[in-house]
């Protein structure tokens, strides 16, 4: 799986999809529609901290410090302290679970990109 190059530009719509508190997994997502054939998955895991506006447009993730900035339309000064970072662009529809969730859908990736942190 490539590196995340940032800042990452992601030119699209993002909601926040997800958060699961054991494992401090947040997921943003940016559904398929008329513009776009495909769904992106931002995956940010071992989050401890986040400033985040419920919707995202025009998303620029970059680093920053400890955290992970995200920027878009809404919201210019977002941010996420996690430990890593994965970005998965697939095929799959709006309300089937990411990728980073369930492995199994894996074959339905078209690009993935990560960043570790530590």
């Amino acid at each position: 799986m490539p590196k995340i190059d940032f800042p990452l530009a992601l030119p699209r719509r993002f909601e926040v999809w997800s958060y699961r508190a054991p494992h401090g997994v947040l997921v943003l997502r940016s559904d398929k529609g008329a513009d776009a054939p495909t769904r992106v998955d931002v995956v940010f895991r071992a989050v401890s901290e986040v400033k985040l506006a419920t919707v995202m447009t025009n998303l620029v993730v970059d680093r920053a410090g400890g955290a992970y900035t995200l920027a878009s339309n809404e919201m210019p000064d977002a941010y996420v302290v996690a430990a890593n970072a994965l970005v998965f662009e697939d095929d799959l529809e709006g309300g089937q679970p990411s990728v980073a969730e369930d492995p199994a859908l894996e074959r339905h990736v078209i690009r993935s990109l990560y960043h570790h942190r530590y």
